[in-house]
């Protein structure tokens, strides 16, 4: 473990190789440049995150300051159709985006949802930009929002490294049927800049799953943003897979901004990567908005996960669900670190919370945190977490009925997580959640029928 004197060394490195190369990767949109310059200072005056932060009490860094992870552009390599093809829900065939290493391409990328007025550009192209004015004017409102005054210091690092990325905006009064499928891979040893906007107009309607994928065992820091808009009465649901490899590392930074009557569904599916972050933040703007947060991780080998949730009730009359449920082996570890914040005046508020674990090894570990922070008046809010092991009675009943004891054992940790997969659209993306799922497993299913089974 390094002492401190070396860690800060590190950390100053970090920093001044940030500082270097973001002076090539400025924006020649004058508005994206202006908030590129101020994240700059802002990743200077916040620093690199410390243990004595209570977001980052339990985060080990060091894996991200002592390997080499070029800042520079990293080429957007060509990627073999078949690829592509493997990663692809059926569903999804025809509404397909594709990121390489942080890079947008809309080379790779195939929809056919531009005829219902759907907007799907870069937002960091100039001739684009010239042609779509109003997406032009959501991304001057949007993007980067109050960065003057942004915490999250690799968040502020995403927006002064950020190349390209996407906005995907639906018109008011727009239901999309189809499912986008989008798919940010990574396959080079590369701080990876990820970035997308996403805004939905008065009563649209949109679902999007997403998956992180790491290819050939490529070592990577994904740093990944999410900025999301949901104006009044719209519906927005986002299915997120962590696919990547097991030397890959996975920031994921999401801020959603909710008017109205809006509600927001959000499953987080923590399946690979040698370690993860998820930091989400949801804002409940306006009387009636509604988020349902939910997710699970499996883990083994000596892999992590951090799960920082933070749902903010703004505004009288809004509710939110958070459930997250977690599988921890060998010398894993996870945290759940969720916050409920019910502001003066924000009555009527109804919040529920809920972390809940199995731990399969005794060298396993998790560090769960449910929080409220409640200053209204008549609100309903309860929070809740559970660590617990396997049921001996359940366990002797399968044994009773001829099942064999890994299949058992399987069939029980895989069906603790059956309520968050059946929260996702895609029929193919669960059996591909369940086969991950089981491949995480210390418990191996010997028989071909078990699967079956469990659907």
């Amino acid at each position: 473990m390094p002492n401190l004197a070396e860690r800060n060394k590190n950390e100053i490195e970090f920093i001044e190789q940030i500082f270097r190369a973001s002076s090539s990767m400025l924006s020649n949109i004058p508005n994206i440049r202006s908030r590129q310059e101020t994240a700059i200072k802002r990743v200077t005056e916040l620093g690199f995150p410390q243990k004595s932060s209570e977001d980052w009490k339990y985060y080990d860094s060091q894996p991200i300051l002592e390997n080499f992870f070029t800042l520079d552009i990293c080429e957007i390599n060509k990627l073999d159709k078949e690829i592509i093809r493997k990663h692809r829900f059926p569903e999804c065939s025809e509404n397909l985006l594709v990121t390489v290493n942080g890079h947008f391409s809309k080379e790779l990328s195939s929809t056919s949802l531009a005829n219902k007025n759907i907007s799907i550009i870069d937002f960091n192209d100039p001739d684009q930009l010239k042609t779509h004015p109003k997406e032009e004017e959501i991304i001057n409102q949007h993007f980067a929002y109050k960065i003057n005054q942004e915490e999250s210091f690799f968040k502020a690092c995403n927006t002064a490294l950020m190349s390209n990325g996407f906005l995907l905006s639906v018109p008011d009064d727009t239901e999309i049927q189809e499912t986008i499928q989008i798919l940010h891979f990574s396959n080079e040893s590369c701080f990876n800049q990820t970035r997308s906007l996403i805004h939905l107009g008065k009563n649209a309607k949109l679902k999007i799953i997403v998956s992180y994928i790491g290819l050939a065992n490529s070592h990577f820091v994904n740093n990944a943003v999410v900025e999301l808009i949901l104006s009044e009465d719209a519906c927005f649901k986002l299915d997120k897979i962590q696919d990547d490899t097991q030397q890959g590392i996975l920031l994921y930074d999401l801020y959603a901004r909710l008017m109205k009557n809006s509600n927001f569904e959000y499953n987080s599916l923590d399946l690979k990567a040698n370690h993860s972050r998820d930091n989400i933040k949801v804002d409940l703007l306006e009387p009636g908005a509604h988020s349902d947060l939910s997710g699970f991780y499996i883990l083994n080998k000596d892999r992590k996960a951090h799960n920082i949730i933070k749902v903010n009730h703004l505004t009288p009359n809004c509710t939110s669900n958070q459930l997250y449920k977690g599988i921890i082996s060998d010398s894993a570890r996870a945290e759940f670190n969720g916050e409920i914040n019910v502001s003066e005046g924000a009555n009527g508020t109804n919040a529920t919370q809920l972390n809940k674990n199995l731990l399969l090894s005794n060298n396993a570990h998790i560090d769960s945190r449910p929080q409220l922070s409640i200053l209204a008046d008549d609100v309903k809010c309860s929070h809740g977490s559970t660590v617990g092991e396997l049921d001996e009675d359940e366990i002797f009943y399968l044994l009773s009925r001829g099942i064999k004891k890994d299949d058992a054992l399987a069939m029980l940790t895989l069906s603790f997580c059956e309520e968050i997969i059946q929260k996702v659209t895609i029929d193919s993306a669960k059996q591909h959640i369940r086969n991950l799922t089981l491949e995480n497993l210390d418990t191996k299913i010997h028989t071909a029928n078990t699967v079956h089974k469990l659907k």
